[in-house]
């Protein structure tokens, strides 16, 4: 397909133009057309007007003549090609002509149509180099730019972050540490060499075999790099800091260069020292308030036990002499007593649940459950309950625990019922927990109540009523925590409860899940 040029001839001589027009119209591999004005206003106001491929200007021009003519056309048509016509060939207008702009000049010789196409074919590819250059170095610069900004950016982020940057040269050894990790560091520019040797020498020597394997492992197995570590400072003093890294590698798999930051965490070391300073001394609180609790409750199972068989004795041994109050009072002292025993007999379970010397196991649900309905089987009967279950699977943890649990939560069922009984314990899958439910049909809890439930020694009823010491939900929910679980209730008043609670699966169950 030939190629199309517009043409504007511009030239005061009507012989001229129709040269130039016949001239043309005898190139075969490119389609001409040309637009033809006799003085250079006519011709500038056309340039403007439409798009133009290519201006073929005559020197001499009445009014404007061909060099102001070709200022103009510059000034405003930056890239349209010029080429300027003159009837004799001079050096001095030739020069002006390109000082000016023109893309070429051609004396009017006779009519040459390669000449003279040769001549527009090279004016219009050197005004598209031009031009392209020009949008080349438009965004160049613009890039420059563009780069300059986010250098910018960078630097105030990091500086804004407290980050310190390093570079090293696997391959030479080099390394370049940023002002500011010389500063985290505390290292000054005249005590740094800028030597791999320099990182390895200051690492602390609890550290530094941990610190170089990472290192290793990133370079050769790609592993991610990130790691904490105490470095030396000038002083001699070790500050905390945590560094991460990411390496190239050439086309061979080696590691050439490594760059990455470090930001000081000795604030934060502190507080964690701090902290596991905090949860030691907790736990051994903790532990001697057990062992307290438990010697305490241990000894004074004794006492009580001889206030109450001494009552019990002193009341036979008066027999008939005692009248109805004294008998009463006795009452008094012999309930007080059992009551007693009963509250510290709760205290030692609760004291035992971080104590049990039962080593984990799957323990069998159904088993269990079968003990706790044997325990129950008397209040069952006396109170004409109903208690039903879904299959219940095998749990991770002390049996002893899990029979509490049901207990505990089943006895109370039986208990807080104003009408037979009706006990449901349901299970289903949570993930790696099974979850429990303790269903009743019993008198309900208050929503005002609900944040106190489990609390140790919370009653929410008289001791006349519903007897009781306050301590098995708050066995419940230790026995849960032990083991990573929650326990929770949903109840309305006179529509019974929902105890919930997790505990872990059986140990091939999690191994299955995963």
């Amino acid at each position: 397909m030939k190629k199309s040029f517009t043409v504007l001839v511009v030239d005061d001589s009507q012989e001229d133009r129709e040269c130039y027009l016949r001239t043309l119209k005898k190139v075969d591999e490119t389609a001409y057309h040309c637009l033809e004005v006799q003085d250079g206003r006519k011709g500038l106001a056309l340039a403007d007007s439409r798009p133009l491929d290519c201006v073929l200007l005559d020197y001499s021009l009445p009014g404007l003549n061909g060099l102001e003519v070709l200022k103009t056309l510059r000034s405003r048509h930056p890239f349209l090609p010029v080429i300027l016509l003159t009837g004799q060939g001079n050096e001095a207008v030739a020069a002006e002509a390109i000082k000016e702009g023109a893309h070429d000049y051609l004396t009017k010789s006779p009519a040459d149509s390669e000449r003279l196409h040769h001549a527009i074919k090279m004016a219009v590819n050197q005004a598209a180099l031009q031009s392209s250059i020009v949008e080349i170095k438009r965004q160049i610069q613009e890039k420059t730019l563009e780069l300059a900004l986010s250098e910018e950016r960078y630097e105030l982020a990091v500086q804004g972050m407290s980050m310190g940057l390093w570079d090293w040269n696997v391959a030479t050894g080099e390394l370049y540490w940023s002002k500011k990790l010389k500063e985290i560091v505390g290292v000054s520019e005249r005590n740094f060499t800028p030597r791999h040797e320099e990182f390895t020498g200051r690492l602390h020597p609890d550290d530094k075999i941990a610190v170089l394997d990472a290192v290793a492992a990133h370079c050769e197995r790609r592993l991610p790099f990130n790691v904490e570590y105490r470095i030396r400072c000038d002083d001699g003093n070790y500050v905390w800091v945590n560094a991460c890294g990411q390496a190239k590698w050439d086309g061979a798999g080696k590691a050439v260069r490594m760059v990455g930051s470090v930001n000081t965490i000795g604030e934060r070391k502190k507080l964690e020292m701090e902290r596991e300073k905090l949860i030691e001394k907790l736990t051994q609180s903790n532990a001697d308030l057990e062992r307290f609790a438990y010697v305490c409750s241990h000894d004074l199972q004794e006492p009580l036990r001889m206030i109450a068989s001494f009552a019990q004795r002193l009341e036979k041994h008066l027999g008939d002499v005692l009248d109805e109050k004294g008998r009463h009072y006795m009452k008094y002292v012999t309930d007080g007593a059992v009551q007693a025993r009963s509250m510290i007999n709760d205290v030692l379970e609760y004291a035992r649940v971080e104590q049990a010397a039962d080593l984990l196991a799957n323990v069998e649900g159904e088993a269990i459950l079968a003990g706790v309905m044997r325990d129950l089987s008397t209040r069952i009967e006396e109170t004409g309950a109903r208690v039903t279950h879904d299959p219940l699977p095998a749990v991770y943890l002390q049996s002893t625990h899990l029979r509490q649990l049901l207990q505990n939560l089943i006895g109370n069922a039986l208990k807080f019922c104003s009408q037979a009984p009706h006990v449901h314990v349901g299970v289903q899958q949570e993930g790696a927990f099974w979850r429990f439910c303790v269903r009743d049909n019993g008198i309900g809890i208050a929503p005002e109540h609900m944040p106190k439930l489990f609390s140790l020694f919370q009653r929410l009823h008289s001791r006349e009523r519903y007897p009781g010491t306050g301590i098995g939900l708050a066995l419940c929910k230790k026995i849960v925590q032990k083991y990573g679980g929650k326990i929770w209730v949903e109840s309305q008043p006179g529509k019974g409860s929902s105890f919930f609670f997790t505990l872990p699966q059986a140990a091939m169950q999690q191994s299955e899940a995963a």
